[in-house]
Order: structure tokens, then sequence, then C-alpha cells
């Protein structure tokens, strides 16, 4: 068995990376003994991961470096499952208050969920009111006859004294609850302690299914121990309880890092296009709910992304609209998508085709429900008199332009590398510009954290 065989494995939203790298000096230099991608909606993590590693037994990894930007899906939908908050009495709206965006009209907890406790610690640490047990106790019970099992403790000012946030996260804890409580930082703001404490909590228990598949397809190569979960640093998660929600900019972070040179990185994947720019990190993450301590490399998703609708405008233009339709049910060419996409314009470009994840996908069918969709929108656009196929081309254009306008308005190097999996097909824009290396590179994402969780 070799020693320097890792396993990169980065958990989209809806497609999974995995790769097989012998550690190298460089980026560029790693070896790559194998590689796959898998679409999550139809083929389940656990065995696409057993399958690749089976296939692949000659070359056995000794160590894994995981991503799950899957996470973040689950904040989207708000499918992090049932998490109650106990607050203190008089600020149970206080996080709903100071939501910074208006894209989250919802809060993350039910109302059903939200508990006051009568208790209060001033700003110096001192015990106004003393907690009661005993509204802990009817709380508990509450919780029980709800079936919540995650709970969160948010006391105003328990920076600045624990005492009742260690009472009451004991007393949960004993009644066997899985509790969380904000983490100990310099940061003295309650509520982006609370909302990143609440956030985390949301996502625990996927973080911890996924992580026992994992766990389970490696078992026969290597111990638990030696799975590394990354963060958007680039580093193993630490006191990972409490840190899962950083698994999410894993990625990123691995990919902008990877390309160590004074260059801007444009990431072509099929789940979105972003921009990342040399030396540029920020300290937090704008979530749907407001600012979360997230220390991460700064990246920017771009207005063209791979499933942006298309529909009419204002002056009846077909044009793209600013809601991506994703991949469940994704592109109309794959056969289950109701509304045509940036990526339905290339069903027919055999480039598509050959983009792993998507070869045996592009459905005859799909293509020419897209296709009649589109004629629908022609009919009762300003444009009757144009044909499809010449719609078609036309929208091409309008998208790699507006990609390469934005980028050359935002980029800060004046070196620039296009890469992913969907380059060869959107990158044309960039080919005249000699400041720019286009890379079409399929498993980018994987390789990326392969590389940095080993350099790690």
């Amino acid at each position: 068995m070799s020693s320097n065989v890792v396993l990169g494995v980065s958990v989209g939203e809806s497609f999974l990376e995995m790769t097989l790298a012998a550690d190298g000096t460089s980026f560029s230099g790693q070896k790559i003994l194998a590689q796959k991608r898998a679409y999550l909606p139809r083929e389940s993590l656990k065995s696409s991961l057993s399958q690749f590693l089976e296939a692949n037994k000659e070359t056995p990894p000794t160590k894994a470096f995981v991503g799950m930007r899957f996470l973040e899906k689950l904040l989207s939908y708000r499918l992090g499952g049932s998490v109650a908050q106990i607050v203190t009495q008089g600020f149970e709206n206080w996080m709903q208050i100071r939501t910074q965006s208006a894209t989250s009209s919802q809060p993350l907890t039910e109302s059903e969920l939200l508990f006051a406790v009568n208790e209060r610690v001033s700003y110096k640490g001192e015990v106004v009111t003393e907690i009661q047990e005993s509204e802990l106790v009817e709380i508990a019970a509450k919780l029980k006859e709800l079936g919540c099992k995650r709970v969160c403790i948010h006391f105003l000012h328990a920076h600045a004294n624990a005492t009742h946030e260690t009472t009451a996260a004991a007393y949960f804890a004993a009644q066997g609850f899985e509790v969380y409580v904000p983490q100990k930082t310099d940061n003295t703001d309650e509520v982006s302690r609370w909302r990143k404490n609440l956030l985390n909590a949301s996502v625990s228990s996927t973080f911890t299914e996924l992580k026992a598949e994992i766990t389970e397809c490696v078992s026969a190569y290597f111990p638990a121990e030696q799975i590394f979960f990354l963060n958007g640093q680039g580093k193993q998660l630490q006191n990972e309880a409490p840190e899962r929600l950083q698994s999410i900019f894993a990625a990123n972070t691995a990919l902008r890092m990877s390309y160590a040179d004074e260059t801007d990185v444009v990431y072509l994947g099929l789940e979105r296009f972003t921009l990342m720019s040399y030396g540029a990190w920020t300290a937090t993450w704008q979530s749907p709910w407001g600012q979360v301590e997230a220390p991460q490399a700064q990246t920017r998703d771009l207005k063209i992304q791979p499933t942006l609708q298309l529909d009419l405008n204002t002056f009846r233009h077909i044009s793209f609209t600013n809601k991506s339709e994703g991949w469940e049910p994704g592109p109309m060419f794959m056969g289950r998508g109701q509304k045509p996409c940036l990526l339905d314009l290339w069903s027919e470009n055999s480039k598509l085709g050959q983009v792993a994840g998507l070869n045996d996908r592009v459905v005859a069918a799909g293509v020419q429900k897209f296709k009649n969709s589109l004629l629908t929108l022609l009919k009762n656009s300003s444009s009757k008199g144009q044909e499809v196929d010449s719609i078609i081309k036309d929208l091409q254009s309008l998208s790699v332009q507006s990609l390469v306008a934005e980028v050359t308005m935002l980029r800060r190097s004046k070196k620039l590398w296009v890469v992913g999996p969907l380059a060869p097909l959107l990158a044309n824009g960039f080919k005249k510009d000699p400041s720019v290396t286009i890379v079409g590179d399929e498993y980018l994402e994987a390789k990326a954290l392969a590389y940095i969780g080993a350099k790690a």
C-alpha cells in the first residue's frame, strides 16, 4: 500500500466529486490516479464512494480530505430539521429583528420551538435574575412532546458570565438533548454569535450522517481518525461540533489556495460560476439571515450561472432572469426540468455531453422539450420572426459576452485563470486575452481538497 495516496471528496449541492491523488510538490504536479463525479439526486454518496474505491482498490488511499458544500443547500431550503432556541425573556425575536438580508423572510427556528427563560445577566457579568430550574423542566417536557432533539442556548451577556448558560446546557444534556452554545471568541455581538450557533446546529445532523457514510466507505482502507474535514481557511476543522458550518467553504478556499501565484481565478463549475481574487479573504459570510463569522477565501458568485432561467424580459425579449433553476430537477435536457435555463442552450453541443456526470443524462426528449419551450417564448416575444436555432446562438453569445464583461470589470489581477468542467464550453470569450489561461479540468474541487489537505 502506497503511503502517499490521498482521497479528495467534494460533496456539492447536487454533485459529488472524488479524486485519488499522490502527494505532489505543486497543484499542477499532483499525480492523479482516478477521478469520478456522481449526480447525488440519482446516486447516493455512500454507494458512489464505495464503488469508486472498490474500482481503484489497487491504489488505496491512506487518508481523506473532505469539503461539504452540500450543507449550504440545507440552509437554502430550510431543511436542517427542528432546532429549538432557548433565549433570555424579552429577546425572543431579537435575531429576526437583526436579520440583515431581505432574502430570508422566515426564521430558521419555528415559533413553537422558541422558548424564553426569565433569567438575566448584566453586560458587566453580574447576575440580575437567577435562572430557575423549574422553567427548564417545563421546556424540556414540551420539547420531548414535540420530538425535538437539538437545543441552542442563547442567553444575553453569556460571554461576560456563562453561569446560566452552563446550568441550562448541563440540564438539557442530562435530559438527552444535543445542546449547542455559542463559541467563546473575541466577538461580543450576541446576535451574530447566536446566528452562527443556530446555523451550525441546523446542519449538524446532516453533517454527522454524511460523515458516517464516508467513514463506513473508507473503513477498509484507513481509520476514521484519518478523515479530515477542511474549513474555510484550508485547515482541519478544530473542535468539530461547533465548526461544522465551516465545511461549506472548504472547496472554494482549497481551489483559491491551489493557484498561489498572483492571479485571479474564474471557476466554471456545474453548480456555480465564481470569481476568486488573489489575496482576497473575508472574516464573514453573508448568509440569508445576516452576517456570520466564517473566515474564508473571498469568492463572488457571478450573475451568469449554469442554471440561470430564461424568460421574457420587460421589453418582451427572451433573456436571462436573476433566478437559477438548480439541478433538481435540473436543466430541461435532463428530461425532468420544467423551465429553460442557460445550459439548455448547449444541449446539442458535443462538449456538454462529454462532461463527467452529464455524459449519460442528455435526453433527446428533454432537448426537444427545451426547444418547444423556447418556441413558445418566441411566439409571445417581440422577436416572432426569428428561428429557434438563431435565438439559441444569440443567447449563447449573450451569455458568454456577459460572463466576460463581468469578470473584466471585477478582476483585480492582470493574470487570470479560467478553469472548471464547463470552461471548454463557455470560456471562448477569454481566448483573445494573452493574460488568460484556460484549463478545462473536470475535477478541480476534489483535486484541490486533496492537495491543500495533504499540504496542510
